[in-house]
Protein backbone atom coordinates (compact mmCIF):
# COMPACT_ATOMS: atom_id res chain seq x y z
CA UNK A 1 0.00 0.00 0.00
CA UNK A 2 2.76 2.57 0.77
CA UNK A 3 4.38 1.84 -2.61
CA UNK A 4 1.07 2.40 -4.42
CA UNK A 5 0.49 5.65 -2.51
CA UNK A 6 3.98 6.90 -3.37
CA UNK A 7 3.60 5.92 -7.03
CA UNK A 8 0.26 7.73 -7.37
CA UNK A 9 1.72 10.78 -5.61
CA UNK A 10 4.65 10.81 -8.03
CA UNK A 11 2.30 10.53 -11.03
CA UNK A 12 0.23 13.45 -9.69
CA UNK A 13 3.35 15.57 -9.14
CA UNK A 14 4.61 14.89 -12.66
CA UNK A 15 1.15 15.76 -14.08
CA UNK A 16 1.13 19.10 -12.20
CA UNK A 17 4.66 19.88 -13.40
CA UNK A 18 3.81 19.09 -17.03
CA UNK A 19 0.59 21.15 -16.84
CA UNK A 20 2.45 24.20 -15.52
CA UNK A 21 4.93 23.96 -18.40
CA UNK A 22 2.42 23.35 -21.21
CA UNK A 23 -0.46 25.66 -20.21
CA UNK A 24 -0.20 29.07 -21.93
CA UNK A 25 0.97 31.89 -19.68
CA UNK A 26 -1.57 34.28 -21.22
CA UNK A 27 -5.00 32.60 -21.26
CA UNK A 28 -7.72 35.28 -21.41
CA UNK A 29 -11.40 34.63 -20.68
CA UNK A 30 -12.67 36.99 -23.36
CA UNK A 31 -11.43 36.21 -26.86
CA UNK A 32 -11.94 38.57 -29.79
CA UNK A 33 -13.20 36.73 -32.86
CA UNK A 34 -15.13 37.21 -36.12
CA UNK A 35 -18.45 35.64 -37.14
CA UNK A 36 -18.81 35.32 -40.91
CA UNK A 37 -21.89 33.08 -41.07
CA UNK A 38 -24.36 34.86 -38.76
CA UNK A 39 -26.94 37.35 -40.03
CA UNK A 40 -26.17 40.97 -39.05
CA UNK A 41 -29.39 41.14 -36.97
CA UNK A 42 -28.62 37.98 -34.95
CA UNK A 43 -28.90 38.58 -31.17
CA UNK A 44 -25.42 37.10 -30.62
CA UNK A 45 -23.97 40.02 -32.60
CA UNK A 46 -25.60 42.76 -30.48
CA UNK A 47 -22.24 44.30 -29.48
CA UNK A 48 -20.31 43.31 -32.63
CA UNK A 49 -18.65 45.69 -35.08
CA UNK A 50 -18.89 45.05 -38.82
CA UNK A 51 -15.55 44.09 -40.34
CA UNK A 52 -15.06 42.78 -43.87
CA UNK A 53 -17.66 40.11 -44.56
CA UNK A 54 -18.36 39.41 -40.87
CA UNK A 55 -18.72 40.88 -37.41
CA UNK A 56 -16.00 41.12 -34.72
CA UNK A 57 -16.67 41.00 -30.99
CA UNK A 58 -15.23 39.59 -27.77
CA UNK A 59 -16.73 37.61 -24.89
CA UNK A 60 -16.01 34.65 -22.64
CA UNK A 61 -15.43 31.96 -25.25
CA UNK A 62 -17.15 28.59 -25.00
CA UNK A 63 -17.69 25.88 -27.58
CA UNK A 64 -21.38 26.00 -28.51
CA UNK A 65 -23.71 26.32 -31.51
CA UNK A 66 -22.18 29.68 -32.54
CA UNK A 67 -18.58 28.67 -31.79
CA UNK A 68 -17.87 25.15 -33.01
CA UNK A 69 -14.07 25.40 -32.63
CA UNK A 70 -11.45 27.61 -30.98
CA UNK A 71 -10.52 30.69 -33.00
CA UNK A 72 -7.24 30.58 -34.89
CA UNK A 73 -4.47 33.02 -34.06
CA UNK A 74 -4.30 35.97 -36.44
Amino acid sequence: MPFTFATLGLIAAVAVFVATRLWPAHDPDAIEHVHDALDPGHPHLADAAPVGSGHRHAHAYVIDGHHTEWPRLA
